[in-house]
């Protein structure tokens, strides 16, 4: 390793030392066996360093400093880094999910020698980088590609891209020049030894040039994630993980193209999280943000300046069947405006209120936002966590309604979400005589008359008591896309129960209050002048009958 400079006078020189040289670090390459000479992040222009250091602001710079100096380890020649075993000590993990803690711990040192992308000590340029980048501060809001998303992706991957190979070659030929070399991650005492890398390279398809991750890693970061959601609304303590894992599972599951699999290709996973979680990993980024970028900041005004409300899950103000976790999984794949209540307010419960048509239509009828349907059905051989998110006030109707940004899901035993094929508009059918209906695969334009007929992705009859959850391998012309986890399915279920929330305003459960209290004012006058004119006509057959008025004789007048 080449000289380091000083750090005798820190005041002066913060500058400085952010480019200061850690020549030729010995590194294991992530996904190697063998061992692979690189340049270290150091070796940067001041410039870059810089460039990196600009998207920070002032607190959070102070708050990189201030992590940095209490978890580095110092090393001869005045070499400071952050050991595996601190960085660690600092998420305050429990050790239920420490493998998770570790994946972090590997992405942080990957990306710290961006754009070369190979492991490095975690010195302060190597941390300050790896942070800007798994924040997303290197995003540009113009392009709908995300840098941090396909680094952190790159970064804990068993087998690279072929793109970032080529970067690794570019590197390691311009490093055939012999210099002095340092400490080596294995010197530091890091390793990765308790993540399998020893691969079977025989199953990687040929065809698909894409990274390659563990699912056993990805279960491990869904965990973590779920983990990281429940242990903001409970004490961390008394958080169970053995049902987040066995839930990360089934997530990893429903992306697997066949049984067995070991490992996801980074274009299968983007386009899972395309569709069913897009922002699944902004968890992640907060975790990171208030672990580091907030450290030791106290004052709320502050960190309200920098975290925004919509950061945090939502969930609902009452419910008996959506848990935390799956509120994590919902704010992963709903869009921007039910991030912004905190809280859902619950408009209707089948066991509160009664499983009826009407008793749905008094209590969801009349809301002027977005609602979001869950059931939980049951078979006879499984529970089923099914919903759908519909962007339209309810309404009965002969006709199909809805819009392209209403979706279904399946929350459990797998977690799917049916969005717009594109190609069809049945996304919505109510009516008393024939129950919901969502996602219509018919090519006729009229609804169907009997629920019992296999039309819909997810039906209720009107009853609101029984179900059907069913997608046909080749469906006639479908409103909502195939499941990436099954060919074909058929499961009809009985309803336990039925929640609907609102995903509105504030103000929207205050509109929907007032105009069902109208409703009933003019309902009643109605009824009152009725009653009057009932009356009213009583009274002039008594009197014609008694020839007290003869309106025939008034006629001929």
């Amino acid at each position: 390793m080449g000289q380091h400079q000083s750090n005798q006078n820190r005041a002066k020189n913060d500058e400085d030392k952010q480019s200061s040289h850690i020549d030729n670090v010995s590194t294991l390459s992530l996904g190697r066996k063998s061992t692979t000479e690189c340049s270290s992040l150091g070796e940067r222009s001041t410039a870059t360093v810089r460039q990196f250091k600009r998207k920070l602001k002032r607190i959070e710079l102070y708050s990189l400093h201030q992590v940095f100096d209490e978890l580095k380890t110092e090393y001869p020649d005045s070499f400071e880094c952050i050991e595996a075993k601190k960085f660690l000590e600092h998420l305050n993990l429990p050790s239920s999910v420490e493998q998770g803690g570790i994946l972090l711990f590997k992405s942080f040192s990957y990306l710290g020698s961006y754009p070369q992308c190979t492991a490095v000590p975690l010195t302060f340029d190597a941390f300050l980088t790896a942070f800007v980048l798994l924040t997303g501060k290197m995003d540009s809001s113009d392009s709908p590609e995300s840098l941090f998303e396909d680094m952190f992706f790159e970064s804990l991957a068993v087998v690279h891209s072929k793109k970032q190979e080529a970067v690794e070659e570019v590197v390691k030929e311009a490093e055939e020049e012999p210099k002095n070399k340092g400490l080596s991650l294995a010197d530091l005492g890091v390793t990765f030894d308790d993540l399998d890398f020893d691969v079977d390279k025989k199953s990687i398809s040929t065809d698909d040039t894409s990274a390659m991750m563990l699912c056993s890693d990805l279960v491990e970061l869904f965990t973590l994630m779920l983990y990281i959601v429940v242990s903001e609304k409970k004490d961390p303590g008394q958080v169970d993980v053995d049902p987040l894992r066995s839930m990360a599972r089934n997530i990893v599951s429903g992306m697997q193209t066949e049984q067995g699999q070991e490992r996801i290709s980074q274009r299968h996973f983007f386009a899972w999280k395309g569709r069913n979680a897009p922002l699944l990993f902004k968890t992640i980024q907060l975790f990171i943000y208030g672990k580091f970028g907030l450290s030791g900041q106290s004052s709320l005004t502050t960190v309200s300046d920098i975290i925004l409300p919509e950061d945090i899950v939502s969930t609902p103000d009452v419910s008996d069947i959506l848990t935390i976790p799956y509120c994590a999984l919902l704010c992963w794949c709903l869009p921007d405006i039910a991030s912004r209540i905190k809280e859902w307010p619950r408009l209707y419960s089948g066991d509160k209120d009664g499983f009826s048509m009407n008793r749905y239509e008094s209590h969801v009828f009349r809301y002027p936002g977005p609602t979001l349907m869950l059931i939980r059905g049951e078979t006879a051989d499984t529970t089923l966590i099914l919903g759908a998110y519909i962007s339209e006030p309810w309404k009965q109707s002969r006709q199909y309604w809805g819009h392209d940004d209403c979706f279904v899901f399946e929350l459990w035993p797998t977690f799917q979400v049916y969005r717009s094929t594109g190609r069809n508009n049945q996304y919505v059918y109510y009516h008393d005589d024939f129950g919901i209906g969502m996602g219509g695969t018919s090519k006729s334009s009229a609804p169907p008359k009997h629920s019992q007929l296999p039309t819909f992705l997810l039906m209720l009859d009107n009853t609101l008591q029984q179900g059907v959850y069913a997608q046909e391998r080749y469906p006639a012309l479908a409103t909502l896309d195939q499941s990436m986890a099954q060919n074909s399915f058929d499961y009809h279920f009985e309803t336990a129960n039925i929640e609907v929330f609102g995903l509105g305003s504030e103000k929207a459960r205050q509109v929907q209050e007032r105009e069902w209290e109208f409703e009933k004012r003019e309902a009643m006058r109605r009824a009152g002048l009725q009653f009057r004119q009932a009356d009213q006509s009583v009274d002039r057959e008594l009197l014609r009958m008694a020839g007290i008025i003869n309106d025939e004789a008034r006629q001929e007048r």
